[in-house]
């Protein structure tokens, strides 16, 4: 365990239907309905915070904003030694041709968080396509 604050973050997809992980760059064919959990974690003995999260989801390049607001908007949290947070979005698609899905997220944004043990974990990056039916 980290002696130091580390707030680590990453993207897991979940595929509904199974309750599984999908790794990053799978391909749907026909129609996809997936979890996109963004999480944030502290994993180490110090709070963590506060400190801005943010993040996002696009599709054909096209960003995603329901209701007008990014799928996770910016906001402020503490965490915890060894605490989790997490938000959820989900994706139903039916693709015509081929859709891609680009996830991103960022944690400590503005790097709040001092003497941070590692910097390069803060963001996390996930990708899925669905494709019409060959």
């Amino acid at each position: 365990m980290a002696d130091f604050p580390d707030v680590y973050c990453w993207i897991k997809l979940v595929e509904k239907s199974t309750g599984k992980a999908v790794p990053t760059g799978t391909q749907f064919w026909g129609s996809a309905d997936v979890i996109v959990r963004y999480v944030v974690a502290n994993d180490s003995h110090e709070a963590a915070g506060p400190f801005w999260v943010v993040g996002s989801l696009f599709k054909n390049g096209v960003e995603v904003r329901p209701a007008g607001k990014p799928v996770v908007p910016s906001q402020v949290i503490t965490l915890q030694p060894n605490q989790v947070w997490k938000a959820e979005y989900q994706v139903k698609d039916s693709a015509t041709l081929s859709d891609t899905f680009e996830v991103s997220m960022q944690g400590d944004v503005g790097n709040w968080v001092k003497d941070e043990e590692d910097e390069k974990n803060n963001k996390a990056k996930a990708k899925f396509i669905v494709a019409a039916n060959p």
